[in-house]
């Protein structure tokens, strides 16, 4: 049987503090929603990284909690 790798919120933080996002590990997915959003408005040369890192993660393969997914969606939606 094959286990896949679950994505959890501290492993989603951390992903998003190593692409440079203002948040903390003390945030929760909703602060953290609004720092990236407004990160990403007020940094737009960050946007297609973030979105690329975020597709990645998607495609990996690896199982990602649904308010992750959630997460990726609005935040994707809103920078474009």
């Amino acid at each position: 049987m094959m286990y896949a790798d679950l994505i959890d919120e501290v492993d989603f933080k951390e992903l998003l503090i190593s692409f440079g996002a203002p948040v903390s590990a003390s945030n929760n997915l909703k602060e953290c929603q609004q720092l990236v959003s407004d990160w990403l408005k007020t940094s737009p040369d960050m946007r297609k990284s973030v979105a690329d890192g975020f597709n990645a993660l998607e495609d990996s393969g690896n199982t990602l909690l649904p308010e992750i997914h959630d997460f990726i969606r609005d935040v994707l939606a809103e920078s474009h």
